[in-house]
């Protein structure tokens, strides 16, 4: 169990009546981000977690349809408020700002030159055009806004670039399972040697030119589409 001096509270209205769990802020944090992660304190849904109300057994059947504390904090941590202090949501804000524009420097362009931007001239781009990030939502849904106000301060293009891979046979399969997590398979051909099309964001090929070099021992024969 967590210390309590270290816990917050999570709360989410249904039908009128508020629920509460006591949880570890981090940890709720980082579930809400998607990881799979433990974070309830105290095993309890309350109606006011400040004086020890608990919810009843059939209020909770009524409102969420299970009594079980841990998968109603589930759902009260996704949906919920969570009353993280100053500090733990300036961090959040900081985090998240770095991963947006992290996937913005893998998936575009600068179109003047060809290359992505650097993680920090986005980051700077992104505070000159005085981006809001809100830290309960992932980076991934906030790219597209993001992208549409850094555009406003430096050329930003979506870019995908395609590249032909042809290996002999024998390591095909190999290939074929590393081309997958890379990025998309657009094409494949199987006979004598394996070659395949994959599709991945421009500012990634250098990096997926790289690795299938490395898998396969510089062996493989690669094209650059674009």
């Amino acid at each position: 169990m967590n210390s309590l001096e270290k816990t917050v509270v999570a709360r989410l209205s249904v039908s009128g009546i508020r629920f509460e769990v006591i949880v570890n802020p981090d940890a709720a944090l980082s579930f809400r981000s998607g990881k799979d992660v433990e974070f309830l304190a105290v095993p309890e849904v309350f109606r006011d977690a400040g004086s020890g109300l608990r919810a009843s057994r059939e209020e909770l059947l009524k409102a969420f349809g299970t009594e079980d504390p841990v998968e109603i904090a589930k759902k009260i941590v996704r949906e919920g408020d969570i009353q993280v202090t100053a500090e733990q949501r300036r961090r959040l804000v900081e985090e998240k700002k770095r991963r947006i524009a992290s996937i913005i420097s893998r998936e575009s362009v600068n179109p003047q030159t060809g290359t992505p931007h650097p993680v920090e001239r986005i980051l700077n781009a992104m505070d000159q055009a005085k981006v809001r990030v809100d830290p309960f939502k992932t980076a991934e849904q906030q790219v597209e806004e993001v992208l549409d106000r850094v555009r406003r301060i430096i050329p930003v293009k979506i870019e995908k670039a395609e590249i032909e891979i042809t290996v002999h046979v024998r390591i095909g399969p190999r290939v074929s399972g590393l081309v997958r997590k890379l990025g998309t398979v657009k094409s494949e051909e199987w006979g004598e040697h394996y070659r395949c099309v994959l599709e991945v964001p421009a500012g990634l090929k250098d990096e997926v030119v790289t690795r299938i070099g490395s898998a396969t021992g510089g062996s493989a024969e690669i094209k650059i589409r674009g």
